[in-house]
């Protein structure tokens, strides 16, 4: 009788941990009060050659080539953590939320930990030209904002507080643009002193390049914690204009320079 009880529970035990087995393939993990729930799935973009990614303290794979895509699947539902990082460039991360059956798109980001670049003398030809966008750009506004390249995305300065807007599609409004209503403005940054200059950051629509206290930073447009603020260039009170997808120029005092990140 002990024997037939023994091989019966042994059946049943099988049997569960096959359906497990099969649910864990099929995309089902143990959600929150033991719940069953689907996986989603994390989408790593714009990151550079030789960038590593983790998810949760786990390496989850390392970019190829510069502009690379990374899509992570299988993921339990719930806050994730991402951090990416690459020897010598300042390290990204963002926490985000996970849900069932859905991608989670977000954009990395990387400045160099030393920049590089070169002064402009006066004896440069292209010095005057150079020196006088400096005094034609202007800090955007509500009426006069800067627009990204995809024009999608519209960034201003009101009452020293930065604010974006998405202009696109509404269907296509990354989730942090709708944290009320897809459209409506959102603040990106409440600096204590007011930023001298901001422009977009190479040819991104979701990170900014701010002239601000000492510094000019690469700041995420994206505010879910942590928001990513990396230094492009310190020194006493600088303001900058963008150049390239590669390179801001950098006016610091008397000081003229291009600066590459």
């Amino acid at each position: 009788m002990q024997k037939t009880v023994l091989t019966v529970g042994g059946l049943a035990l099988a049997i569960l941990l096959t359906g497990a087995l099969v649910g864990y393939a099929s995309g089902y993990r143990i959600g929150p009060n033991f719940s069953i729930v689907e996986v989603g799935a994390i989408e790593v973009r714009d990151l550079l050659a030789g960038a590593h990614v983790f998810i949760d303290d786990s390496e989850v794979g390392t970019a190829e080539a510069n502009g690379t895509t990374m899509a992570v699947g299988r993921i339990t539902p719930g806050a994730r953590t991402v951090i990416v990082s690459r020897e010598g460039y300042w390290p990204w991360l963002k926490t985000v939320e996970v849900h069932e059956r859905t991608t989670t798109a977000i954009g990395a980001f990387q400045v160099p930990t030393q920049s590089t670049g070169e002064i402009i003398t006066s004896r440069d030809p292209e010095y005057r030209t150079i020196l006088s966008r400096f005094t034609t750009t202007k800090i955007p506004t509500a009426t006069t904002p800067v627009i990204s390249g995809t024009k999608n995305v519209a960034v201003w300065v009101e009452k020293g507080v930065i604010k974006a807007k998405w202009q696109g599609s509404i269907d296509a409004a990354p989730s942090y643009f709708c944290q009320t209503e897809c459209g409506a403005p959102i603040t990106i940054l409440t600096p204590t002193v007011p930023a001298r200059s901001v422009h977009f950051y190479k040819d991104r629509e979701d990170v900014l390049v701010v002239g601000v206290q000492d510094g000019v930073y690469a700041l995420d447009i994206d505010t879910r914690e942590p928001q990513n603020f990396q230094p492009i260039y310190k020194g006493s009170s600088p303001l900058s204009v963008p150049v390239d997808s590669n390179s801001v120029y950098i006016r610091d005092g008397a000081t003229l320079m291009q600066v590459v990140y």
